[in-house]
């Protein structure tokens, strides 16, 4: 067996250490991350300024793009970010045509936790499907005895 990827993730490690980016964004489950979800503290504090000062309220919308280039972060980085920081240091909110912005009023934040709510249940309804057709599957240790 070669040892040259776990070489290569300990290298990546240590140069993310160095290079102070050591926050691991979770998903909803609490696995962690990988890729460019990993972001430092203080490029989650670029973009939550970012989005407190610029874009509170609806008519100041923005988009992803936008933020990503006003702070100088990938598009998947500010996505993390904006995943981990909402309902914590702002509440977004969604507009149709895909741009968001900081929530002044529950009404605004409400359409978005719906849509979360939503892909949430779909999800879970996913997981029991799979489940349910797993079991049906044998085991391969049952098959080497």
């Amino acid at each position: 067996m070669s040892t040259a990827p776990a070489l290569r993730a300990l290298r990546t490690a240590l140069r993310r250490r160095a290079e102070g980016r050591e926050h691991v964004s979770k998903s909803w489950s609490g696995r962690a991350q990988s890729g460019s979800r990993e972001y430092s503290d203080m490029e989650r504090a670029r973009v939550v300024r970012q989005i407190r000062e610029r874009h509170a309220g609806e008519q100041n919308a923005t988009d992803l793009a936008d933020v990503s280039r006003t702070t100088g972060l990938e598009v998947r980085t500010v996505r993390a970010i904006l995943a981990d920081a909402d309902g914590i240091e702002f509440v977004l909110a969604y507009e149709d045509n895909g741009r968001l912005y900081a929530a002044e009023y529950q009404e605004q934040a409400e359409r978005h936790t719906r849509v979360l709510r939503a892909r949430a249940k779909s999800e879970l309804d996913r997981v029991e499907r799979r489940e349910q057709g797993a079991a049906g599957l044998p085991r391969r240790q049952e098959m080497l005895m």
